[in-house]
């Protein structure tokens, strides 16, 4: 996302308003396809100050994402805090300046996603040994909670 910045660069304390749909169909985080079923919303407001460009403002959106308990996908919605600030001289700003602030924004859509993605609480998730989803009812496997510990015991009393 480019903003140009030329309309508060010549007076302190000057600022800028946007809001704008930050286009992105998927991402991938670790092996994890993320998709966007609507682009997210991004508000912010980018002052001038002394030595600095402040960028403040939020960003919201839904992700459609697969529950790592259950691999049903479910849809999740966010509100993540953007601040960031861009020093005058790093960024050499003279009066048709652009502002680029498309990475920041892509790393604050990765710190939204969380690591575990459960689609609710207390979800059942799938049977380990035959695999059915146990949101949708039990299975006929049967179970039998034997602690790992005790597993050689078991194995040389069967022989």
């Amino acid at each position: 996302m480019k903003i140009n910045l030329k309309d508060i660069l010549g007076s302190l304390g000057g600022t800028i308003s946007v809001e704008d749909d930050f286009v992105i169909e998927e991402i991938e985080i670790q092996s994890r396809k993320i998709i966007f079923p609507h682009p997210p919303q991004v508000k912010i407001t980018l002052t001038n100050t002394q030595d600095d460009i402040l960028v403040q403002g939020t960003i919201t959106g839904e992700v459609e994402l697969a529950c790592t308990r259950c691999l049903e996908f479910f849809q999740w919605s966010f509100v993540r805090e953007l601040t960031e600030t861009y020093s005058k001289k790093e960024l050499n700003l003279d009066e048709n300046s652009v502002l680029d602030i498309t990475q920041e924004i892509y790393q604050h859509l990765f710190l939204s996603i969380p690591m575990q993605s459960i689609c609710r609480e207390g979800c059942q998730g799938l049977c380990p040994g035959c695999g059915k989803n146990l949101n949708q009812g039990q299975c006929d496997c049967k179970q039998e909670a034997i602690d790992p510990r005790w597993e050689k015991l078991r194995q040389y009393l069967e022989n």
